[in-house]
């Protein structure tokens, strides 16, 4: 089953994806633009200058004394690497916005590897902060910053999940029991007729709604598969005009 069917309590996962990759874009876009204006290499160099004369204050970390050796070191190096990475990520963010628009999955797999991948990054970021600050600053703050950090994370893998359930949702709708029943333009699902059997098994020779001839599963068989009962799907794919036609959200 999808990871989720509705995107912050109203929009649709569609709908949701697309706005993760557009936020996704701005975020990257104005960290670049950040890192550009306090001066590039130049600002990792003087910070790790910093955090090595102040040192003592800090929990040394062998993670934390690495970086403050590379910055020191090697700070253009590291630049290039951090605005790389962000270069390479806008066009999945892209590529991830037009496979939720087109309902392509393979454009939504670049995405939801290197989403992950920066998530964990986050992730050990994070807690490899707290540690570090443990000594310099109050408990209290400590622990309202590790909350902090916490919910700001739980928001970004929930942001990733909306992207994973657009996939799953995607396999769904594109799989032949699902077509059996439903057609295959998941935009616009048909109603599945009643059948006269009430055998689980059974399967009708044939319908009229399917424009192609295929043979349709009675709706008593969905429930043998994790297809239950009517379309669970129909308010997750609507065309993007709907929500101004229909006051429902993609």
């Amino acid at each position: 089953m999808p990871l989720m069917r509705i995107f912050c309590f109203r929009l649709t996962v569609r709908l949701g994806s697309i706005i993760v990759g557009g936020c996704c874009m701005l975020e990257t876009l104005i960290t670049m633009i950040m890192l550009a204006a306090f001066g590039g290499a130049k600002f990792f160099k003087s910070e790790a200058l910093y955090y090595e004369e102040n040192l003592h204050i800090y929990n040394p970390h062998a993670v934390f004394v690495w970086l403050i050796g590379v910055c020191k070191t090697s700070p253009e190096l590291f630049y290039a690497t951090i605005m790389s990475c962000m270069g390479l990520y806008l066009p999945c963010c892209g590529a991830m916005m037009a496979g939720a628009y087109f309902m392509k999955r393979y454009l939504l797999v670049p995405y939801i590897l290197v989403e992950l991948l920066r998530l964990v990054c986050i992730t050990l970021t994070h807690v490899i902060g707290m540690i570090v600050i443990k000594k310099s600053i109050n408990v209290g703050y400590l622990i309202a910053f590790t909350i902090a950090g916490g919910f700001a994370l739980l928001l970004l893998f929930y942001l990733w999940a909306c992207v994973v359930a657009l996939m799953q949702i995607l396999k769904i709708v594109r799989s032949p029991e699902y077509i059996a029943v439903f057609g295959d333009d998941p935009l616009a699902p048909v109603e599945p007729q009643p059948t006269g059997s009430m055998d689980i098994f059974a399967i009708e020779p044939k319908n009229p709604w399917n424009d192609k001839g295929m043979e349709r599963m009675s709706p008593a068989v969905l429930t043998l598969a994790p297809y239950n009962g009517t379309n669970m799907l129909i308010d997750d794919f609507r065309p993007l005009h709907s929500r101004y036609l229909y006051n429902r959200a993609v």
